[in-house]
C-alpha cells in the first residue's frame, strides 16, 4: 500500500520552525515591554510619593524645611524628566512588540495554509486510494465470479 508523501513537507518544517523563531522573539520583546512598562510606573509612583512627602512638609505645623523642599522639587524635576524618557522607551517597545507581531501572524498564516493544503492533498490521496481498493475488491469480486467461485 503506498503512503501519503506531501511536496512540500521540507517546506512546511521550514515555516514551522519560522513560526516558532517568530514566537520566541515576540514572547522577548513583549517581556522587555512589561519590564519597561513597570519601570515607567515606578518612575511615576516615586514622583507621586514625593510630591506626597512635599505637600506634608509645606502643611506641617512646625515650619518649613526650605533645604528639604529645594530637594524635593530637584527630584521631582528630575523625575519628570526621567518619566518623560521612559515613556518614548516604552512607546518605541510598543512600536517594536506590534512589529515583531505582525511578523508572527504572517508566519503563523503561511505555516497554516501549508497545514490546509497538505489536508486537502491527504485527503486527495485518501479518495484515490479508496478507489484504487474498490477497483481492486471489484476485480477480485469479478475474477472469482468468472472463475464460478463464491462471491
Amino acid at each position: 500500500m503506498m503512503r501519503f508523501h506531501f511536496s512540500y513537507e521540507s517546506l512546511l518544517e521550514h515555516r514551522k520552525l519560522e513560526e516558532e523563531v517568530a514566537r520566541r522573539d515576540f514572547n522577548e520583546t513583549l517581556r522587555v515591554l512589561e519590564e519597561q512598562k513597570e519601570e515607567y510606573k515606578k518612575l511615576y509612583t516615586r514622583l507621586h510619593e514625593a510630591q506626597a512627602e512635599s505637600f506634608t512638609l509645606q502643611g506641617s505645623p512646625e515650619g518649613i524645611q526650605v533645604s528639604k523642599l529645594v530637594e524635593l522639587d530637584d527630584f521631582m524635576e528630575g523625575q519628570k524628566i526621567k518619566i518623560a524618557k521612559q515613556r518614548a522607551i516604552v512607546i518605541n517597545h510598543t512600536q517594536i512588540v506590534e512589529g515583531k507581531q505582525d511578523i508572527l501572524i504572517n508566519a503563523a498564516k503561511e505555516t497554516m495554509i501549508l497545514e490546509k493544503l497538505k489536508e486537502k492533498q491527504h485527503m486527495a490521496f485518501k479518495k484515490v486510494m479508496a478507489k484504487r481498493e474498490a477497483k481492486l475488491t471489484d476485480e477480485i469480486v469479478v475474477t472469482r465470479f468468472k472463475a464460478g467461485g463464491r462471491v
